[in-house]
């Protein structure tokens, strides 16, 4: 006969770590997070928690950042803020210039919120064991970026065409 083993189960669950347990979760209109052991009430419940090192990275769908040591709140970031890689040290943050209509991006360290490069561009980033790496979501732009902001080089990658436009992959991939 086989045993079964009763687990608690927690609804509505939002956010989860599973390296740690940790996870977030709505209840009767109040966000909840459960971090390092301890219940903590917030006003909406967290969409991503992930583990960088010895810190907790919460991050919450109104674009707000929260730096844990354990259950200890660090810093918070209210907006315009995302995650990048889960191996990264370091935060996205971005904002929309009203005069040009561009969206401009920069990394910041979430410790003392000091950003990485000298500069905010217009390419999404990610930083990987200090590259930083730029690119744009509808032009097919890949760069490689130094900490003044400045471009190295630029990659183009062919984009998919839509359906029902012809294929001019065959071009780039034969």
């Amino acid at each position: 006969m086989i045993a079964y083993k009763e687990i608690a189960q927690i609804k509505n669950v939002q956010g989860l770590n599973p390296v740690t347990g940790d996870y977030s979760y709505k209840e009767n209109g109040h966000g909840y997070l459960h971090i390092d052991g301890v219940l903590l009430e917030k006003e909406e419940p967290a969409l991503d928690i992930v583990s960088v090192g010895e810190y907790i990275y919460v991050w919450y769908g109104c674009g707000r950042f929260e730096l844990y040591s354990g259950h200890t709140l660090l810093n918070v970031f209210e907006r315009d803020t995302h995650l990048l890689e889960r191996e990264s040290a370091y935060i996205g943050m971005n904002h929309f210039d009203h005069k040009t209509g561009e969206d401009y991006w920069n990394i910041l360290s979430p410790q003392n919120g000091m950003k990485l490069l000298a500069q905010d561009v217009s390419y999404w980033l990610y930083e990987v064991d200090g590259i930083v790496i730029g690119y744009t979501r509808f032009k097919g732009e890949f760069c490689r970026l130094d900490y003044s902001g400045d471009v190295l080089w630029t990659f183009d990658l062919p984009l998919c065409p839509r359906s029902g436009e012809p294929d001019d992959l065959e071009k780039y991939w034969g």
